[in-house]
């Protein structure tokens, strides 16, 4: 029976500085997004099989290690773009300021512009979305359809989830919990309006987080209340390992068969500047 002589993990976004053996089998992962590469130094046996010995480094990406590609950069985009079947000078929409979204570790302005954009069209209580699906650092003030393809290049069927207030505050405890593996978030997320989390990480990392106080609407979360929560098909697949918990589909309806088309539609039909509101 053939084995496994190496193991390399992608897409859970963890980083690891030495590979782990498990079974005297190399297992490795370079972190999240193009932020890192790993690189093997394989000596392999082409008469028995197998590997005679391995080196693994991770090594981060900076201009002097990859140079950017431009021309590979536009194809790139081409590709991203043309698959939308859109015009690049089609203005969509025109903002107040440029809106940023640095990092998805956290949220950010932009994040929630297009969390409050779901919830205007979809009406549910609040919507959470990844915050790894919109991909551009910043847009705007003119968006241009070009902009909103790279920001946004997938598209996706949008559900509402009927939730207790008991099973939000346990989802989200789950969420900040210290879990077996040492991790302690399944995920990041932008939110809408009105959504407000408040988690104490003054012991993240050697007990996990703790949920201080959860808002929606400017009211406490009522614990038999029940609360229509909007997001992505790809979010709703991941909801076990992001929250802890199994989707009813007696309490799961789909609302919309294309994310993108809509957004799109919502911000093409605005007739002024758009701009984000305030948060309270």
């Amino acid at each position: 029976q053939q084995g496994a002589d190496l193991i390399l993990g992608g897409h859970t976004h963890i980083k690891m500085d030495e590979a782990e053996v498990v079974n005297g089998i190399p297992i490795a992962q370079s972190n999240y997004g193009t932020t890192h590469i790993g690189r093997f130094d394989l000596t392999v046996d082409t008469e028995k099989g197998g590997l005679k010995s391995w080196q693994w480094q991770l090594v981060a990406l900076t201009e002097k290690i990859c140079r950017p590609d431009k021309d590979m950069d536009e194809v790139a985009d081409k590709v991203v773009f043309e698959r939308k079947g859109g015009r690049e000078d089609l203005v969509i929409c025109r903002l107040d300021k440029p809106y940023t979204h640095e990092s998805r570790l956290y949220e950010t302005d932009l994040g929630n512009l297009i969390a409050d954009a779901f919830a205007e069209i979809y009406k549910p209580d609040f919507v959470l979305i990844q915050s790894g699906s919109l991909r551009r650092k910043e847009l705007g003030p003119v968006v241009t359809e070009r902009d909103f393809s790279e920001l946004y290049p997938f598209d996706d069927q949008f559900l509402l989830i009927e939730l207790t207030g008991s099973e939000i505050k346990n989802s989200f405890q789950y969420l900040f919990s210290l879990k077996p593996d040492g991790s302690i978030m399944g995920g990041t997320f932008q939110y809408s309006r009105g959504f407000f989390l408040h988690v104490d990480a003054r012991d993240c990392w050697e007990k996990g987080a703790k949920v201080v106080d959860l808002r929606i609407g400017g009211k406490k979360v009522e614990d038999r209340r029940r609360y229509r929560v909007g997001m992505t098909q790809n979010c709703m697949d991941k909801l076990f390992r992001y929250f802890g918990i199994e989707p009813d589909p007696e309490r799961l309806r789909v609302v919309s068969l294309s994310t993108y088309h809509d957004l799109v539609t919502y911000f093409l039909l605005k007739e002024d500047v758009v701009c984000a509101p305030e948060r309270g």
